[in-house]
């Protein structure tokens, strides 16, 4: 596989203040690759965090991706290993693919986070076109014994489709990395690229009488850390990792 090192990429965030339902954004990140520039955020917040795990949201952003011969195939993110998913008590969203398409949302009380995602279409004898939709991320449970989120979105005529994106969470010992995401793309009439994606992963919920968070993180030495390798469909990749500043509060 050949492999596309970015060695001057510079890494920026957004921040998105969910609770204060306000955003602040720092300067994004900007990748040139063939003369064509990808921008990829992430972010925790809040960024002032104690020494024990507390509750956390999880902002990771990518736009202007490569369509075409090159589409996103695969994003794979290692998160730090100071920061844990938990979704002990959390109700399970299993319905069949159909079920999910219909606007009363039955996987609601499965909800773990929110999103956007655009895709550019080209089907034969039209020029290319964007369809955009919001995201919606749902707690799928261990299907096979591994942890998944399903980030589901609609697109609307003429493509008419519902678009499940997988993501597998798996528990890794790799450096300063303890968490592992993959998410699958995939492709949208047959000639579809995802453009942009923008995931949220946050939820609060109530298990035994006691508030808990799906996603937690601790500051323990000022910084926490993710990586991030995209696969496209032509075998080729790149592989980077951006560190956020925290500060360690009692």
């Amino acid at each position: 596989m050949r492999k596309r090192w970015i060695s001057t990429l510079a890494i920026g965030a957004a921040l998105s203040v969910f609770l204060a339902g306000g955003a602040a954004a720092h300067k994004p990140t900007i990748i040139k690759e063939s003369n064509l520039p990808m921008f990829l955020n992430g972010s925790f917040n809040p960024t002032k965090l104690p020494k024990k795990l507390a509750p956390v949201h999880l902002t990771l952003i990518g736009s202007e991706l490569p369509v075409g011969p090159a589409a996103l195939k695969e994003a794979i993110f290692e998160i730090d290993k100071n920061v844990a998913f938990n979704a002990k008590g959390l109700a399970v969203c299993r319905p069949r693919l159909p079920e999910l398409a219909i606007a009363l949302d039955p996987c609601k009380k499965t909800r773990v986070g929110k999103g956007e995602m655009e895709f550019e279409i080209e089907l034969p004898e039209t020029p290319p076109f964007t369809e955009k939709s919001h995201m919606v991320a749902y707690n799928g449970g261990k299907p096979g014994g591994v942890r998944t989120i399903f980030a589901v979105g609609y697109l609307p005529n003429p493509i008419s489709a519902t678009v499940v994106i997988r993501i597998e969470v798996t528990k890794i010992d790799h450096g300063r990395y303890g968490t592992k995401l993959v998410a699958t793309i995939p492709s949208i009439a047959g000639s579809g690229s995802m453009k942009k994606f923008q995931l949220e992963l946050f939820r609060r919920f109530t298990y035994r009488g006691k508030r808990r968070s799906y996603l937690l993180a601790r500051c323990t030495d000022g910084k926490l850390q993710v990586g991030w390798k995209a696969v496209f469909a032509d075998g080729s990749d790149f592989v980077e990792s951006f560190k956020r500043p925290c500060t360690p509060q009692p």
